[in-house]
């Protein structure tokens, strides 16, 4: 599990890198309470981003997608956190990148 977790964690630092995440945005550390697809096509996470006390829901990025859900669910199984580029405060906004943060 440890192994899948330094894969990802390379892939998204990859992905980051190559300017997917956008400048503007801010990252938090913030726990997944539940993330998942939807029937309008579109996959949601729940997070909890303490340090602004904001508990949400976002949509992830297309670029983001099935990357961004295995990494929420790997998130959830392992009890750990990720580090999320989002603005919390706002529901439903876009997630553009996510990481595992190790334990």
């Amino acid at each position: 599990m440890r192994m899948l977790a330094k894969i990802l964690i390379a892939v998204f630092l990859f992905m980051g890198l190559a300017g997917i995440g956008h400048a503007a945005r801010k990252y938090y550390n913030c726990e997944v309470l539940q993330v998942g697809p939807h029937a309008d096509g579109n996959i949601y996470i729940a997070l909890n981003c303490a340090t602004v006390g904001a508990k949400t829901w976002h949509t992830m990025d297309a670029a983001v997608g099935n990357k961004g859900l295995a990494v929420g669910q790997a998130a959830m199984s392992m009890d750990s956190s990720v580090m999320a580029n989002v603005d919390p405060a706002v529901p439903f906004s876009d997630l553009t990148a996510i990481y595992l943060n190790s334990q």
